[in-house]
C-alpha cells in the first residue's frame, strides 16, 4: 500500500483523506499478518523474475524469513 511507504513523511489522516480510504481500513490492512506474507511472497516472486512456483516460493519464505504461510 502506497500510504505505508510515505506515512513517515505525512500524517496518516491526511493521506487517507486524499486517497479516500478510511483510517480504520488502513490500520486493518497494516495490522493484518496476511498482508506481510503477501508482500514477502511478491518480493520473492519479483526477485526470481516471475519464474518460481509455489515450492520455490515456500522455500524462499523459509530461507529468508524463517516462516511458512498457514494455508
Amino acid at each position: 500500500m502506497r500510504v505505508c511507504k510515505i506515512s513517515q513523511q505525512y500524517p496518516i489522516v491526511k493521506l487517507c483523506e486524499l486517497l479516500g480510504v478510511s483510517r480504520s481500513s488502513y490500520y486493518r490492512y497494516t495490522n493484518n499478518p496476511n498482508t506481510q506474507v503477501k508482500e514477502r511472497i511478491q518480493a520473492i516472486y519479483a526477485q526470481r523474475k516471475g519464474t518460481s512456483g509455489y515450492r520455490k516460493i515456500q522455500a524462499g519464505l523459509l530461507r529468508q524469513y524463517g516462516v511458512l504461510p498457514a494455508l
